[in-house]
Protein backbone atom coordinates (compact mmCIF):
# COMPACT_ATOMS: atom_id res chain seq x y z
CA UNK A 1 0.00 0.00 0.00
CA UNK A 2 2.60 2.16 0.72
CA UNK A 3 4.25 1.68 -2.31
CA UNK A 4 1.13 2.33 -4.53
CA UNK A 5 1.23 5.74 -2.41
CA UNK A 6 4.63 6.85 -3.06
CA UNK A 7 4.27 6.05 -6.91
CA UNK A 8 0.72 7.93 -7.09
CA UNK A 9 2.23 10.86 -5.37
CA UNK A 10 5.36 11.07 -7.68
CA UNK A 11 2.85 10.60 -10.26
CA UNK A 12 1.02 13.78 -9.85
CA UNK A 13 4.14 15.77 -8.61
CA UNK A 14 5.20 15.01 -11.83
CA UNK A 15 2.21 16.15 -13.67
CA UNK A 16 2.43 19.33 -11.73
CA UNK A 17 6.27 20.01 -12.89
CA UNK A 18 5.36 19.31 -15.98
CA UNK A 19 1.94 21.32 -16.41
CA UNK A 20 4.07 24.20 -14.92
CA UNK A 21 6.67 24.17 -17.35
CA UNK A 22 4.37 24.21 -20.26
CA UNK A 23 2.52 26.91 -18.92
CA UNK A 24 5.39 29.23 -18.59
CA UNK A 25 5.99 28.56 -21.93
CA UNK A 26 2.44 29.57 -23.24
CA UNK A 27 2.35 33.37 -24.96
CA UNK A 28 4.28 34.49 -28.17
CA UNK A 29 7.77 34.46 -28.03
CA UNK A 30 9.66 37.05 -30.67
CA UNK A 31 12.96 36.97 -32.36
CA UNK A 32 15.65 38.98 -30.17
CA UNK A 33 19.38 38.02 -31.26
CA UNK A 34 21.37 34.96 -32.27
CA UNK A 35 22.47 33.35 -29.12
CA UNK A 36 26.27 34.44 -28.11
CA UNK A 37 26.14 37.15 -30.24
CA UNK A 38 29.90 37.72 -29.52
CA UNK A 39 30.92 34.72 -31.54
CA UNK A 40 29.58 36.52 -34.92
CA UNK A 41 31.72 38.25 -37.15
CA UNK A 42 29.82 42.24 -37.92
CA UNK A 43 28.68 40.77 -41.41
CA UNK A 44 27.61 37.37 -40.30
CA UNK A 45 25.04 38.78 -37.33
CA UNK A 46 23.78 41.43 -39.58
CA UNK A 47 22.69 38.63 -41.96
CA UNK A 48 21.77 36.23 -39.19
CA UNK A 49 19.44 39.27 -37.85
CA UNK A 50 17.74 40.64 -40.88
CA UNK A 51 17.11 36.56 -42.02
CA UNK A 52 15.49 36.18 -38.65
CA UNK A 53 13.74 39.16 -37.35
CA UNK A 54 10.23 38.23 -37.92
CA UNK A 55 10.58 34.98 -36.44
CA UNK A 56 7.84 34.40 -33.80
CA UNK A 57 6.43 31.54 -31.45
CA UNK A 58 3.28 31.49 -30.34
CA UNK A 59 2.43 28.63 -27.59
CA UNK A 60 -0.59 27.86 -26.45
CA UNK A 61 -2.04 24.98 -24.07
CA UNK A 62 -2.58 22.99 -27.40
CA UNK A 63 -0.28 23.99 -30.56
CA UNK A 64 2.12 26.37 -31.47
CA UNK A 65 2.63 28.75 -34.55
CA UNK A 66 5.35 29.42 -35.84
CA UNK A 67 6.30 32.34 -38.08
CA UNK A 68 9.27 32.95 -40.47
CA UNK A 69 9.78 34.76 -43.92
CA UNK A 70 6.15 35.95 -44.07
CA UNK A 71 4.67 32.48 -43.38
CA UNK A 72 2.77 30.85 -40.49
CA UNK A 73 2.48 27.40 -39.37
CA UNK A 74 0.59 26.09 -36.71
CA UNK A 75 1.93 22.62 -35.13
CA UNK A 76 0.41 20.43 -32.60
CA UNK A 77 2.82 19.80 -29.96
CA UNK A 78 4.34 17.34 -27.48
CA UNK A 79 7.41 17.19 -24.81
CA UNK A 80 8.63 14.06 -24.89
CA UNK A 81 8.71 12.64 -21.26
CA UNK A 82 12.26 11.86 -21.70
CA UNK A 83 13.40 14.93 -22.81
CA UNK A 84 11.63 17.62 -21.19
CA UNK A 85 13.73 20.48 -22.77
CA UNK A 86 12.13 18.95 -26.16
CA UNK A 87 9.26 20.04 -27.80
CA UNK A 88 7.93 17.80 -30.60
CA UNK A 89 5.98 19.86 -33.48
CA UNK A 90 4.08 18.11 -35.64
CA UNK A 91 2.09 20.13 -38.55
CA UNK A 92 -1.03 19.45 -40.15
CA UNK A 93 0.77 18.98 -43.19
CA UNK A 94 2.86 16.01 -41.57
CA UNK A 95 6.14 17.50 -41.42
CA UNK A 96 7.58 16.99 -37.61
CA UNK A 97 10.49 19.77 -36.16
CA UNK A 98 12.09 19.63 -32.91
CA UNK A 99 12.42 22.86 -30.68
CA UNK A 100 14.82 22.91 -28.27
CA UNK A 101 14.67 24.74 -25.04
CA UNK A 102 18.47 25.47 -24.35
CA UNK A 103 17.54 28.02 -21.64
CA UNK A 104 14.84 29.42 -20.12
CA UNK A 105 13.70 32.61 -17.82
CA UNK A 106 10.52 34.39 -16.96
CA UNK A 107 10.58 36.86 -20.04
CA UNK A 108 13.69 35.01 -22.52
CA UNK A 109 14.27 31.59 -24.16
CA UNK A 110 16.83 30.52 -26.15
CA UNK A 111 16.03 27.79 -28.57
CA UNK A 112 17.00 26.08 -31.05
CA UNK A 113 14.59 24.95 -34.32
CA UNK A 114 15.32 22.00 -36.27
CA UNK A 115 19.21 22.70 -37.03
CA UNK A 116 18.18 26.62 -37.07
CA UNK A 117 20.05 28.95 -34.17
CA UNK A 118 19.92 29.16 -31.21
CA UNK A 119 17.65 32.41 -30.70
CA UNK A 120 17.17 34.90 -28.06
CA UNK A 121 13.46 34.93 -28.09
CA UNK A 122 11.94 37.52 -25.60
CA UNK A 123 8.33 37.08 -24.78
CA UNK A 124 6.24 39.64 -26.13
Amino acid sequence: MKKATVVIAFLLVSMINFAQETNTLIGKWTFKEPYEVEKFEADELKMVNEMFKNLSLEITAKEITISLFGKSEKSEYTIPKDKPNVIQLTSKTGQSVEVEILKKEEKQIVVKIGRAGPFVLVKA
